[in-house]
């Protein structure tokens, strides 16, 4: 799977999880905010990347087992040991942080996240 095709994996999951609107009066991601402002740049999308590394382990883990191997929250929950409640905790933070240095770093060279 190439970087474009993640992206748009990553973007359907999200938007599945219903994680695009407000929840408990916090904004946890915009998906409509990402498309808006890399719609100019549809060619290049392939050189977004997600800042992964700034992520706790923990987060990390949460987010690859959610939105990359598409495990269910029950079943991403039993594969770490922790409830499902501590599960949402790991994945809303990771997302946040995501988001923040998403938006921090949009405007980079080539949309690359470094």
């Amino acid at each position: 799977m190439d970087e474009a095709e993640l992206f748009h994996y990553w973007n359907k999951r999200l938007k599945e999880e219903g994680l695009g609107v407000y929840k408990g009066g916090r904004e946890i991601l915009l998906p409509d905010l990402i498309e808006k402002y890399s719609a100019p740049f549809k060619e290049k999308r392939k050189n977004i990347s997600l800042p992964l590394e700034v992520l706790s382990p923990r987060q990390r883990e949460a987010i690859y087992l959610l939105f990359y191997d598409g495990l269910s929250e029950a079943e991403a929950a039993e594969t770490l040991g922790i409830s499902r409640s501590s599960l949402r905790t790991h994945r809303d933070r990771a997302l946040e942080k995501l988001k923040t240095e998403l938006e921090k770093n949009w405007w980079r060279k080539d949309n690359e996240v470094k």
